[in-house]
């Protein structure tokens, strides 16, 4: 998503990692 990479782009981009974590990840946490 373009907001995804507006987030990229600023010094949060470790965190932004955080709060979007790859699909992969997300169903790992449902489970």
């Amino acid at each position: 998503a373009s907001e995804y990479r507006a987030l990229a782009a600023l010094p949060g981009v470790e965190k932004a990692r955080i709060w979007e974590p790859e699909p992969e990840v997300v169903y790992a946490w449902q489970r």
